[in-house]
């Protein structure tokens, strides 16, 4: 459905059986445009392009900073220039251990979805209205980009329980939403009753990572609920995998996609033995955190073109690695968490980690390492064409 034919002879012809081929002809001709000196040839000849992987995503994480929906436009035009087509945006979060203290209500967290409907829910420091959201998503509709929305819950859940007190957890952290608590689920079912219709996407992210494993129960049930309620929606759901930590008895529904972050939290190999379909999002090869001192400030991207495949969760262990070609694996997707929040991590520095990653991953869910390109060789073509039309990036 993403591929296309490319004829050059007196004519550039580019044909496809739908329009996202065509487009992504288009930023193929564009850029060896980029690539010759005068700008104006393309050599004769005939190329047949698709992707690898149905699934070639960025996450990026604008709940500890906020993004102006500019940027957001821009980063969509970013992203489709190097073929990448699912920017999952994860729209709330806190501080790390911001709900840990006796002064919780008062910690850093933020909800980036502005409507009337919660007042004063929305981050004072930043917000999206509906409006914003939908110039977002007519930006992406143009450019072939899904926007996956996440609103992270029964975790990193701490701007809906200052807003929400009684709905905090009597037992953990408050930034746990209290699963014994029927109000919890009458809140979310709001919740996503309200901002739901925002998005296009036929598919969103309920987060659900890293709640207390002591209460897998309730967790796996918690799952499940909105798996369901999201199916009652004409939607699908996706989450953050957690379930080989949080094991129980609840069979949670394999209808749900895995953004496999972390092996131990969900082991890729049995997720799959489950029945799920994962996407792979590690975090040893796939995060980046700035100016943190943990996981990457910055991607090892040389050891990503030489070395990795999407099927790759590990490159010390292959007993947690799919086998090439597994049905069960949609694609990657690699992340940006500003765990050190906005007044600490700017925009430029956020873009100055993020595209050298873009141009490898996206090369390496296209389409892998290509024969006879060195990875040098592979960062000189990237300079040649790392210009993207029509937006203002920071410069990097």
């Amino acid at each position: 459905n993403e591929g296309y034919l490319f004829q050059v002879e007196d004519t550039v012809v580019i044909s496809a059986h739908t329009r996202t081929g065509v487009f992504y002809g288009t930023r193929t001709a564009l850029q060896i445009l980029l690539q010759d000196l005068t700008k104006t040839h393309i050599p004769r000849g005939i190329a047949r392009d698709y992707p690898q992987y149905a699934e070639r995503g960025f996450m990026l994480d604008a709940g500890r900073k906020f993004f102006s929906i500019r940027f957001l436009e821009d980063y969509v035009k970013f992203m489709a220039w190097y073929k990448m087509n699912d920017f999952h945006i994860h729209f709330n979060d806190n501080a790390i251990g911001a709900g840990d203290g006796p002064d919780w209500m008062h910690t850093y967290a933020a909800f980036r979805l502005n409507s009337d409907r919660f007042p004063g829910l929305a981050a004072k420091d930043g917000s999206y209205t509906r409006q914003d959201i939908r110039v977002l998503e007519d930006v992406a509709r143009a450019y072939a980009v899904t926007i996956t929305p996440e609103i992270d819950a029964p975790g990193h859940a701490l701007a809906f329980t200052q807003y929400r007190p009684d709905l905090a957890s009597q037992n953990y952290s408050k930034e746990y939403l209290d699963l014994n608590n029927s109000d919890t689920y009458t809140f979310m079912n709001t919740i996503w009753d309200e901002f739901l219709p925002w998005f296009d996407s036929r598919q969103v992210d309920i987060g659900a990572d890293e709640y207390p494993p002591s209460d897998t129960g309730h967790y796996r049930q918690f799952i499940n609920t909105y798996d369901a309620y999201l199916r009652s929606k004409g939607k699908t759901a996706r989450m953050w995998g957690s379930l080989t930590k949080m094991q129980g008895d609840i069979k949670v529904n394999t209808d749900i996609v895995i953004d496999d972050w972390n092996n131990g939290w969900a082991n890729p190999v049995d997720m799959v033995r489950q029945g799920y379909s994962i996407i792979n999002a590690n975090d040893d090869l796939l995060y980046i955190v700035p100016k943190a001192g943990y996981y990457h400030d910055y991607l090892d991207t040389q050891m990503l073109y030489e070395q990795w495949e999407p099927y790759i969760f590990s490159l010390s262990d292959p007993g947690l690695n799919l086998q090439p070609g597994d049905s069960h694996l949609l694609g990657g997707m690699f992340s940006d968490w500003n765990d050190k929040l906005g007044d600490v991590i700017s925009d430029a520095d956020v873009h100055a980690r993020v595209k050298p990653a873009m141009q490898t991953i996206g090369q390496k869910l296209w389409s892998g390492t290509t024969a006879g390109m060195s990875y040098h060789q592979f960062q000189q073509l990237a300079q040649l064409i790392d210009e993207v039309p029509g937006t203002h990036l920071p410069q990097t």
